[in-house]
Parts: structure tokens; sequence; C-alpha cells
């Protein structure tokens, strides 16, 4: 080929040699323009994957802050039954997954870790709101049976003054049902003290009860103070670990914006 070209003509080598550099030129020229198109493609691959990473921490950490802020409001037991708890866990799981899916190592130990001392908290809040919430049943039942106590006393009182009454307007010379009467009325007024001792004395159990239950309520109480503080303490550096961990993936610095 070589010999060929060399052994032709000046003109025709010049118009051979002209178009293989036109070819060449072309060929370049196409090379190029597939090697824009696929780094662009490649820019824009990247660019949808960094943007949907982003906005994936972005609602993650604001989940979680979410979560923390959830925990502390769980840490005041009260008697009323609520749904957030079922709906903050489900959140939070699905956000997790996905940081499963678009984290690197750091992000997906650090949001397992989240996940775990959420859990952790939300099972002890759990057990302290429930610990509450039975002693505020067991404090009802010991109302009603302080209730039902009074209802004894007023009735017995009732018995002992509608006996003595009848004692009071008891003829010696009566018979018959009269005379029934006046010995029912006697025997409930023999017994009237007997009767109100032992309510008095079931009364004086039922209140010791009561003081019991009033200071273990008070006692959970006072723990919820400890809690209020405890869980943001013990979130703060989890979540500080996410974002730093988060911000590095992204390529930004500790300080800058998302």
């Amino acid at each position: 080929m070589w010999n060929w070209l060399m052994s032709s003509d000046a003109a025709t080598r010049a118009a051979i040699i002209s178009g293989l550099a036109t070819l060449l030129s072309i060929l370049a020229g196409l090379l190029g323009v597939y090697g824009n198109l696929a780094w662009n493609r490649k820019k824009h691959q990247d660019d949808k994957s960094y943007n949907l990473r982003r906005d994936v921490y972005l609602e993650s950490v604001g989940v979680m802050n979410r979560a923390v802020a959830f925990l502390v409001g769980q840490t005041v037991p009260t008697d009323d039954e609520k749904k957030e708890d079922k709906d903050v866990s489900t959140e939070l799981a699905g956000v997790c997954a996905k940081l499963h899916i678009l984290g690197e190592k750091r992000v997906v130990a650090s949001a397992i870790a989240f996940e775990s001392l959420f859990l952790e908290w939300s099972n002890k809040l759990t057990a302290h709101k429930k610990i509450y919430k039975d002693a505020g049943k067991r404090a009802e039942d010991v109302r009603t049976q302080i209730n039902h106590l009074g209802e004894l006393v007023q009735a017995a009182i009732g018995e002992r003054e509608d006996a003595l009454k009848i004692l009071k307007e008891f003829d010696p010379n009566s018979h018959g049902e009269l005379l029934k009467q006046a010995q029912e009325a006697a025997k409930s007024w023999k017994e009237s003290p007997g009767r109100l001792a032992q309510i008095q004395k079931d009364l004086d159990s039922v209140a010791e009860n009561q003081a019991v239950i009033t200071a273990e309520r008070y006692q959970k109480l006072a723990t919820t103070i400890d809690y209020i503080l405890s869980v943001p303490a013990t979130f703060e550096p989890i979540l500080t670990e996410i974002t730093l961990a988060m911000k590095t993936e992204l390529g930004l610095r500790r300080d800058d914006a998302w």
C-alpha cells in the first residue's frame, strides 16, 4: 500500500492524503461529539444521583429530629391513648431503609445506631407510661372503693337513726308487728358500732393504698424530668455524627449549607 502510494504521481498522492486527513478529521469530530455526549450523560446522571441523595439525607435528618422530639413528648406520661408512635416509627423505618440503599458505610452505620437507640428509648418510655397508667387505673379503683364505702357509711348511719327512732317510740305494751320491729331495731342498734368500725377499717386500708399509688405516680412524674433532659442529650452525638457523615459523602464541610 505504501509502495503503491509512493509510486503514484504527486497529484494522486496529494488527493489521497487530503482525503485521509479529511476522513480522520471527521472521525475525530465524531469521537469528540460522542465523548461529549457520554460525558454530559454521565454528569447528568451524577447530578441526578447527587440531588437524590441530598434530598433523602435532608428528609432523613428532618425525620430523625422529629423522632427525638416525639420521644421527648413521650416522657410525660398521660392517661390518653395516641397513635402518633406508630406513625413516627413507620416514617423513621422508611427513611432508614432509603439510607441503607443510598448511603455509604458511615451513613448506614449511623442510621442503624440511631434506629437502635430510638427503639431502646421507645421501649423504655412505653414501660414508663404503662406503669403510670396502671397506677392511674388502680387509683381509679381506689376512688370507686372509697365512694362505695362512703355510701355504706351513710346507709349505716341511716339505719342507726331509724333504729333509734323506733326504740324511742316503742311502747312496752306493743305486740305483734310493732314488737318485731322494735326487736329488729334493737339488734340493728347493737350491731351498728361494729359495722361502722369495720367500714372505718376498710376506709383506712383503702386510704393507705391510695397514698402508695399517689406516691408511685409522683415518682414517675419525677422520673419524667430526668427523661426530658436525658433524651436530647443522648441523641445529640448520634445526630451530629449522622449529619457529618452525610455532608462528607456530599462533599460538604460541616458548616456548609445543604
